[in-house]
């Protein structure tokens, strides 16, 4: 089997595919939304780590459903946006 017929199979497969929508969707958002990571997009479920609580509740209150209504429109198989506050590193001083 020729090299480019095996670079065709696997550019069309659904791991590439599911690739190309989380970098569309991690691309977007961060242009939005500088305070947030996008952390994995799974079985049309999106989870995105929000660096500052006040931001977080901001989301979760007022922009969750239009920010999902967005998503879906787009194509981009997204059906529920899990929000939650990002892990901070705690750094301790050593003596």
């Amino acid at each position: 089997m020729p090299v480019s017929a095996l670079v065709d199979v696997l550019m069309k497969s659904e791991e590439i595919q599911r690739l190309r929508r989380f970098q569309r969707v991690a691309t977007a958002l961060a242009e939005v939304l500088s305070s947030t990571q996008t952390v994995q997009l799974r079985g049309g479920v999106l989870t995105i780590d929000v660096f500052e609580g006040l931001l977080l509740a901001e989301l979760r209150q007022h922009h969750a459903h239009r920010l999902l209504a967005a998503l879906a429109a787009a194509g981009t198989g997204v059906s529920r946006v899990v929000l939650r506050l990002a892990k901070t590193k705690v750094t301790t001083r050593r003596r």
